[in-house]
């Protein structure tokens, strides 16, 4: 192959066009000979044409006709233009070799490869051929000008019979395709989405393709996703967008999105808390005490409580939260490290620091001290007054804050405790809850353990014991009761629910929140709830209790302040009330009530719907209403209840 830079070649190059198919160059050589006996010449006429895909990326820049058998001379320089030849030539003698030479220019700077090269000889011609310089897989390189030859002679040199019919034709294909495929460009760098954000449209814009000969392919791109845009779940999918040119050079671009909702919700007394899917954390309502958790301290802005606000990941060590609990006026969060970490009011040691200072941002739960819990890694943790509780990663309970005279803590003291201490030893406990005056937990083998008081019989052992020292409990186990996957303790009563989605109660039972209907102030051993299955999730309120079965909410107990979802502010239930309001009835995903306020989170993990309490000083319901007396209860009716103002944030 003969080879000279065009760079070197005194040719200005014309303007870089990507490549995609470069060259097809179809030559068409049609020899017509008319030679008689004795002739001692003959001519030859030749014509052709090169076809191309786009004349700035390659063309035809000299044409020569040589006399090979007399050392090269150039007999013709045809006319051409970018592609088109047109030539004649006498041949010499009948033993004359003739080279049709072609030299081709690259005026890009992109390599290319040749991929095809074909000689096709038609009606028998008596003529023979061969290529130089020129062959499969050859690389032109960009600027380079490359020459070859197609050579041919007579077959019969000595006689020629003459044939004024005979058409003899050398056909020659020669391609060069570009080599690379076309390019992705991302438009849209957001990977991150809330659940209702994204729709297919959107995923589509999100990348070009450009291809160095067709130009833009982004109308060929081909896009596939394990998404279900008719109804989205949350979780981390693959997006890949496939496209090809046309000589089938392809290319590939994946990206992974994140959709994500929320997927639980706590309350306390003035202030909630909802956890997502990839582990953040946001709060609503009242900030006296900086139960918000943002760094800030006061409601300097009341008519933005019902707002919810992201918590900085760095105050979780930038690491995705698991877990998410709620005291009176405390937030707790569980990292994906182990660690616990507190915000707000600290009375009582609540939070867990060794101090009793309010934190309006989180801070790490048990840190120094000599409890053991600054080493101490943990799964889960739990709080619902001045108190919480937490199973430690070596299957015990740990507990710290407020004894609340009744030996809540379950160490047999009457002591605050400022840190963490371990009340177990048995390294077999995988769920823990706290109520105000004790604890509720589960073994690995589904048995049920209680501490603190017995007051109202939350051992479940048949009997009731006086709040006095010498009933401060330790965890001791519930009797008749297993197969228990779940627990959750009130103020003075307690729910248990069973691997079959059966409910059990026992402790306090005034106004109903036992359920089967009764009014029993103490029901010292657990009752199963009568005509009442296939149930998912329990939440223990102060005083009322709440199931979920399938996508509905049930409550019964005492209904202060609206809190039972039925649309009214007095009538209570003694046995569970499945709700009918307005955008609740096969909405809900997970339940939440702490005092004066019931949280369900919708079914798409969207939206959150409340009723109860919403007061000036007791914004848990994150409405504000300027009344005149502080303990005004504000009831929704059952048409709908209300939602809180979350405008989900831009996609990132």
């Amino acid at each position: 192959m003969k080879k000279q830079l065009f760079k070197e070649s005194g040719l200005k190059p014309s303007a870089k066009f990507s490549i995609y198919s470069l060259v097809i160059l179809i030559l068409f050589l049609t020899l017509m000979m008319t030679i008689g006996y004795s002739a001692m010449s003959s001519e030859l006429n030749i014509s052709g044409e090169a076809h191309f895909r786009r004349v700035a990326d390659m063309r035809i820049t000299e044409i020569n006709l040589i006399d090979t058998t007399d050392g090269g001379n150039i007999l013709h320089r045809p006319d051409y233009s970018i592609n088109t030849i047109i030539t004649g030539v006498n041949l010499p003698n009948p033993t004359s070799t003739i080279s049709f030479e072609v030299i081709i220019t690259n005026f890009t700077d992109l390599p290319m490869t040749i991929r095809e090269i074909n000689l096709l000889n038609t009606n028998n011609s008596q003529i023979t051929y061969q290529i130089d310089g020129i062959s499969i897989n050859d690389e032109i390189k960009g600027f380079e000008v490359i020459t070859f030859q197609i050579t041919f002679a007579h077959v019969n040199q000595n006689h020629l019979e003459f044939n004024p019919n005979h058409e003899s034709r050398i056909e020659f294909v020669f391609a060069i395709y570009d080599n690379d495929p076309p390019e992705f460009t991302l438009v849209n760098n957001a990977t991150i989405y809330f659940i209702n954000q994204l729709n297919e449209d959107i995923l589509r814009a999100k990348v070009t393709a450009y291809d160095n000969v067709d130009g833009n392919v982004t109308d060929q791109i081909q896009m596939i996703t394990n998404i279900n845009f008719n109804n989205p779940l949350a979780g981390i999918f693959t997006v890949t967008y496939n496209v090809s040119d046309q000589a089938g050079n392809s290319a590939v671009h994946t990206i992974n999105i994140t959709l994500w909702n929320f997927t639980s919700i706590v309350s306390g007394q003035n202030h909630s808390i909802a956890l997502t899917s990839h582990g953040e954390v946001w709060t609503w309502g009242a900030n006296d005490v900086g139960q918000r958790g943002q760094g800030v301290t006061g409601n300097s802005n009341n008519t933005n409580l019902r707002v919810p606000t992201q918590i900085p990941q760095s105050f979780f060590d930038n690491l995705p939260v698991t877990q998410i609990a709620s005291g009176q006026n405390t937030g707790y969060a569980l990292n994906s490290a182990g660690h616990i970490f507190a915000w707000g009011n600290n009375a009582s040691n609540r939070i867990g620091d060794g101090t009793t200072t309010n934190r309006n941002r989180p801070v790490r739960t048990g840190l120094g001290g000599t409890t053991g819990s600054a080493t101490m890694t943990f799964t889960q943790v739990d709080s619902q007054w001045s108190n919480a509780v937490a199973i430690g990663t070596d299957g015990n309970i740990w507990t710290w804050g407020d004894q609340a005279g009744s030996g809540a803590l379950g160490d047999n003291s009457a002591t605050n405790r400022a840190r963490p201490v371990r009340i177990t030893t048995s390294n077999n406990f995988v769920y823990a809850t706290m109520g105000r005056f004790g604890g509720v937990a589960i073994t690995d083998e589904g048995h049920v353990y209680v501490w603190g008081t017995n007051l109202n019989g939350q051992l479940g052992a048949g009997a009731t014991n006086p709040e006095t020292a010498a009933n401060r409990f330790t965890p001791r186990q519930v009797p008749d009761l297993e197969n228990i996957v779940k627990v959750d303790y009130g103020e003075r009563h307690i729910l248990a629910l069973s691997a079959d989605g059966y409910v059990y109660g026992w402790g306090q039972g005034t106004g109903g929140r036992l359920g089967n209907g009764e009014t029993t102030a103490n029901i010292t051993r657990p009752r199963r709830l009568n005509d009442i299955s296939g149930v998912s999730d329990i939440n223990a309120g102060n005083q009322y209790s709440q199931l979920r079965i399938g996508n509905n909410i049930y409550s019964f107990g005492p209904n202060a302040d609206g809190r039972l979802f039925d649309g009214t502010a007095t009538t209570g239930h003694t046995s569970p009330n499945k709700s009918q309001m307005q955008n609740i009835v096969d909405n809900v995903k997970d339940i939440s009530g702490h005092s004066e306020n019931s949280f369900i989170l919708s079914s798409d993990g969207t939206t959150v719907w409340g009723v109860g309490r919403s007061t000036l000083n007791n914004q848990s319901f994150g409405r504000f209403f300027p009344t005149s007396g502080a303990a005004t209860a504000v009831v929704v009716n059952a048409t709908p209840a209300l939602s809180w103002d979350f405008t989900p944030p831009e996609p990132r």
